[in-house]
């Protein structure tokens, strides 16, 4: 979002994509790279993507300053864990950090109720205490599950669609933790069904509203609904549409979901946009099917991964942790929602043989209790479900419920 505010990048963007429209109208994949990549060749590159944005962040795990930053480095640290990277020691640094934040009243960071900051940092903290198997109903003496669920009892639908009152973009991580820990929630159904209906009024067929239509926007907002997916057929509907814009290569006339035809990157307001190709891969890697999520990986990675520094990801050529911050963001997605496999070949038979995505599978498994692998609906993925580390924060949905949007949309398609 920050690149996409830039005014001359917007003009420039706009002249650009409508001489677009008319001579890309018919062109296909054809041109794009659709070969699926390993999950060890995956997982690999989360990690040191991983790796790279908490050294950038390493200041930041002694020295908060802002509930801004402390968003910077718990999401960090969450993603990071959820690829895979032993992040132990840097959560257990944070958290003692955190302890220094509460003030007199017991209450984490309150100036900062306004934008969703509040209640997004006690969802982050939250889940890096259960992460390292501490009981977040007695943090520092105070039971952050009750300091979440009172920081969005009393928020109303027209409080949370409105973004001058709360970034839009902490709505995803706000509904993970609600999930994922809804049985230690009073106001659960109260506060869930206000976001649901929050999410409805910031989105139309054309994507999430804030600042225009962006990748960024439907990546960072929309992930984690899978369960209102299954539920709402309005929200499916949007999501279908929504699938649409993320893969078409036609230009439209706000340019601001497209993806180019010789690279599968998103085009965004005039260049093509790391960030934005990152979050459209996030996006995709839940609600759209396995050529879709493989197009924008490749894209990705052959047009922005640096050629310098390992794990880094560039924006006009430089290695930018903005850019870095985003590539996790769709990794660790891809990670969880894109049923990798890594092929192995039998010297005995000379046959492949697939190896299922099983990220992080037997901590999922004693995690999740007895999660089924089968048409498994929402409502049971939530029941058992008990971390966020698990399904990652920014998307909350188990896998199993992922073979269900999939089964529903191959049917539509």
């Amino acid at each position: 979002m920050k690149k996409m505010k830039r005014s001359l990048s917007f003009i420039a963007g706009l002249v650009l994509v409508l001489g677009l429209v008319f001579n890309q109208a018919n062109t296909t994949f054809a041109a794009i790279n659709e070969s699926q990549p390993s999950l060890s060749e995956v997982t690999s590159l989360a990690k040191e993507t991983a790796s790279y944005v908490l050294s950038e962040d390493s200041a930041l795990l002694t020295n908060v300053s802002s509930s801004s930053e402390f968003r910077t480095i718990s999401r960090d640290l969450i993603l990071a864990n959820q690829v895979g990277l032993d992040v132990t020691s840097q959560i257990s640094t944070f958290l003692e950090t955190a302890k220094t934040l509460f003030g007199e009243s017991s209450l984490l960071n309150p100036a900062s109720n306004t934008s969703g900051y509040y209640a997004a940092n006690y969802a982050e903290l939250i889940e890096l205490v259960n992460i390292t198997n501490q009981d977040a109903s007695n943090f520092n003496g105070v039971n952050l599950y009750a300091a979440f669920n009172d920081s969005l009892k009393d928020v109303t639908v027209a409080n949370l669609s409105d973004s001058n009152y709360f970034n839009p973009y902490l709505i995803s991580e706000i509904h993970a933790c609600l999930s994922s820990y809804s049985a230690n929630l009073t106001d659960y159904e109260t506060i869930n069904a206000n976001l649901n209906e929050a999410v409805m009024a910031i989105t139309d067929a054309n994507g999430v509203v804030y600042w225009g239509y962006s990748a960024d926007n439907d990546g960072n907002v929309l992930s984690g609904f899978t369960d209102f997916y299954n539920s709402n057929s309005e929200f499916a509907a949007i999501i279908d549409s929504l699938v649409a814009k993320h893969t078409s290569t036609t230009a439209t006339s706000d340019g601001t979901v497209y993806t180019d035809p010789e690279t599968g990157a998103v085009y965004s307001w005039g260049a093509l946009n790391p960030d934005s190709t990152a979050l459209s891969l996030a996006f995709l890697s839940e609600y759209g099917d396995a050529t879709a999520a493989a197009i924008k990986y490749n894209a990705l990675v052959e047009n922005f991964k640096s050629t310098t520094t390992a794990g880094a990801f560039t924006y006009y050529g430089d290695d930018s942790i903005y850019s870095s911050r985003d590539a996790l963001t769709g990794l660790a997605a891809y990670l969880q929602y894109g049923n990798l496999v890594d092929a192995t070949v039998d010297t005995n038979t000379e046959t492949e043989t697939a190896t299922a995505n099983t990220v992080e599978a037997s901590q999922v498994a004693a995690n999740q209790d007895t999660v089924s692998t089968s048409e498994t609906s929402a409502s049971d993925v939530k029941a058992a479900d008990n971390s966020m580390a698990n399904v990652f924060v920014i998307l909350m949905a188990a896998s199993a419920v992922l073979l269900v949007v999939t089964a529903k949309k191959n049917a539509v398609k």
